[in-house]
């Protein structure tokens, strides 16, 4: 009798066994249920239960159709899980933010249109870890507080822009916002609303861009990122065309501005801003000039239209609820002196305003979904299987 026959008649049915419980288990993990969803098809899986807007409200419309503040659909193999409660949330993105905090990959806007630079898109890591560190240096409370004057300058001007064009108060709260923004970071002086400035246009026209691609899916390239390398005339490409077009304006906003401080600096014309303040620390402690620019192209994204969207959800809160509207005017006329405008100093005696802003951003948030997350980790919550890789996302709605 050979080796191979004597090993095989003696541990044969051993390792049969063995194998055998390794794929049970194997099979047990796999098969342990993801959160509940619409059903798969094959191939296409889920791609014709996807909401082409509102994306939000029909996340919510799922959880209560399966009783779960868990979800989950499936898209060109990659699973993307929806997390419909706040206590869902805090347990995954603020208890395991650990395997919670990276991002997927945007093909569209990081590869396409060339986003791939900005700090809330990055892989958690550590050029993510550097660019966050030096934003939070220079916007933490204390630090905040000398980028104050740009900001009650701009509202200022807001309210006399007001009283001239009430009815365009959406131009006019954009315009206010982006000067806000860019006088912070770069020191710009913005020319007034009725002329418009060629900073914000730029800006905007990149931020349309970024809107457009930052929803995970929102091109089909996201999912199939082949698609990437069909030339821009090959039909139904024409993501490339406007990708190359955002680009274009994306690049514009993060050197222009920048490169116009440097040089302000070298000639001693520069105005206090993020970027000068940076760049001084980058002489003390050899701050990496590409982390300084990239962090200060970003903040037009964090900042504006988020600010604008708050602006018009609180319109529409004084328009609904006039009552409202009307006790907040009776607490601004009690507390402020009628011969001077409100500031920031005032906030802590105006608790019913206060509460009104918060109710606002309750009522109608500005961003319910945010951006998405990627776990990093095989991951078990409440007994359903999140597959690493996944796509993880908040719903606040």
């Amino acid at each position: 009798m050979g080796l191979l026959s004597r090993v095989s008649g003696y541990y044969g049915p051993m390792i049969a066994i063995v194998l055998g419980m390794i794929l049970v288990v194997r099979s047990a993990r796999l098969r342990r249920k993801l959160p509940p969803g619409p059903r798969a098809l094959p191939l296409i899986g889920n791609l014709l239960d996807l909401p082409r807007s509102h994306e939000w409200l029909t996340y919510v419309e799922w959880g209560r159709k399966f009783n779960s503040d868990i979800v989950h659909f499936e898209f060109a193999g990659t699973t993307t899980i929806i997390l419909n409660s706040y206590e869902a949330i805090n347990d995954l993105l603020e208890k395991r933010s650990n395997i919670y905090s990276s991002r997927p990959k945007w093909t569209m806007l990081n590869e396409v249109i060339g986003w791939n630079w900005i700090l809330i898109t990055m892989p958690y890591g550590k050029s993510w870890n550097t660019r966050r560190k030096l934003v939070h240096q220079e916007f933490n409370p204390k630090q905040s507080e000398r980028y104050e004057p740009q900001t009650v300058k701009a509202v200022r001007n807001l309210l006399v822009d007001l009283l001239r064009e009430p009815d365009n108060f959406c131009h006019l709260f954009r315009h206010m916002a982006g000067s806000i923004i860019l006088s912070i970071t770069y020191g710009i002086t913005i020319k007034p609303a009725e002329i418009g400035d060629p900073a914000i246009d730029t800006a905007e026209r990149a931020l349309e861009g970024f809107e457009a691609a930052a929803v995970l899916g929102s091109f089909l390239v996201d999912y199939l990122p082949i698609l990437k390398y069909l030339p821009s005339w090959f039909p139904g490409a024409s993501f490339k065309l406007k990708g190359r077009e955002w680009g274009k304006d994306a690049d514009r906003m993060l050197n222009e501005p920048f490169d116009i401080v440097k040089e302000q600096i070298v000639n001693g014309s520069n105005k206090p801003c993020f970027v000068s303040y940076c760049l001084d620390r980058k002489n003390a402690k050899d701050v990496d000039e590409t982390v300084v620019r990239e962090s200060a192209g970003a903040m037009y994204l964090a900042g504006t239209d988020t600010t604008v969207c708050a602006l018009h959800i609180f319109i529409l809160a004084m328009v609904c609820y006039p009552e409202a509207q009307r006790l907040a005017q009776e607490e601004l006329d009690r507390v402020v002196d009628p011969d001077r405008l409100p500031d920031l100093k005032d906030r802590d005696d105006l608790p019913y305003i206060t509460a009104i802003l918060y109710e606002t951003m309750r009522w109608q948030p500005v961003d319910p979904l945010g951006l998405a997350h990627l776990v990093t980790e095989e991951d078990e919550y409440r007994g359903y299987r999140i597959p690493r890789n996944s796509v993880v996302t908040g719903n606040v709605w």
